[in-house]
């Protein structure tokens, strides 16, 4: 069984597909780290992780991840660059200055109960553009939700973590069962 499993990971590893999230997510481990230490180049390894992951996701069959990554996290990497290059920072830390917010607990059920219909109505429109049926539901949760809390995250709005958990909740064992197992690791 053990021969078995690690003879999988090689072969998979060996693969196009394999290399391919292997490096996406060491790109975005180096983001995030760059990140914590308010580094501008973090956008750079950002950008090209996010144009991986939409083709990896697009091959996976989960097309509503995919336009996450190209359609919200890339234009998100440009204007981050942009704010951090060219935004108001204070002038003693060099940080953009923002207050940490609260929402109310019916916001944020509302939130949730609005992220869930979106899903629901969107799922189809994925499966006719040819996204995995069996995942289509949990994929388009993973998007509407990820570009809910990363706004709220933007603005700094706490309970963001709630959807984060929330979303690890669902995303974890899909990539798993797709294959992607980096990438449910990623998630941990």
């Amino acid at each position: 069984m053990l021969l078995q499993l690690w003879n999988e990971t090689v072969s998979y590893f060996s693969g196009s597909l394999g290399k391919l999230e292997l490096l996406a997510s060491t790109l975005l481990i180096i983001n995030v780290y760059l990140l914590a230490k308010e580094k501008i180049s973090n956008y750079w390894f950002g950008f090209a992780g996010v144009l991986i992951y939409g083709y990896l996701f697009k091959e996976y069959g989960l097309l509503s991840d995919m336009w996450l990554q190209w359609a919200f996290y890339v234009p998100l990497q440009v204007i981050g660059y942009i704010i951090w290059k060219w935004g108001a920072r204070s002038k003693s830390t060099g940080v953009v200055n923002m207050n940490v917010s609260f929402l109310h607990p019916i916001v944020i059920i509302c939130i949730c109960a609005m992220l869930m219909m979106i899903s629901y109505l969107w799922a189809p429109i994925m499966i006719a553009q040819g996204a995995d049926p069996i995942f289509a539901k949990a994929d388009a949760m993973i998007m509407w939700a990820s570009i809910a809390a990363s706004l709220l995250l933007l603005f700094k709005v706490i309970e963001n973590w709630v959807l984060w958990i929330m979303i690890d909740i669902v995303a974890i064992p899909t990539y798993w069962l797709k294959g992607m197992h980096v990438t449910a690791m990623l998630y941990v």
